[in-house]
């Protein structure tokens, strides 16, 4: 599946995907998750999300893209979520809603409040 997001700024190579602000490969196969949003934004969930010691173990890639990096075109990803607030704790638990809802984590301690907006 491909899936293409176009920031306000865009590179000069539309095909270029611009850095993660965090990224992570889990120890087994999955869908690829990629989350976009401000970078202010994106930073405060990728400080919380690093603190989670289990995430290693997620099934799949989990991917956390700032607006302002340019033209995002990633061939491989399954989905792509936009971040749409900017209280970094309400992105975080749609990171962790919406991987759980594409099985790349079993959602324990994910609010059901959450679960149901993810669906």
């Amino acid at each position: 599946m491909r899936h293409t997001h176009s920031f306000p700024a865009q590179l000069g190579n539309a095909y270029m995907a611009p850095h993660p602000v965090f990224g992570i490969d889990g120890l087994r196969s999955g869908p690829t998750l990629v989350a976009t949003g401000p970078r202010a934004l994106v930073e405060a969930v990728a400080a919380r999300l690093q603190a989670i010691p289990s995430l290693a173990y997620l099934r799949g890639s989990l991917m956390l893209y700032a607006e302002d990096g340019g033209a995002l075109n990633i061939a491989d990803m399954d989905d792509l979520l936009d971040l749409n607030t900017s209280d970094p704790s309400a992105a975080y638990w749609q990171i962790l809603a919406r991987a759980t809802r594409l099985g790349m984590i079993q959602g324990r301690g994910v609010p059901t409040g959450w679960l149901a907006q993810a669906a």
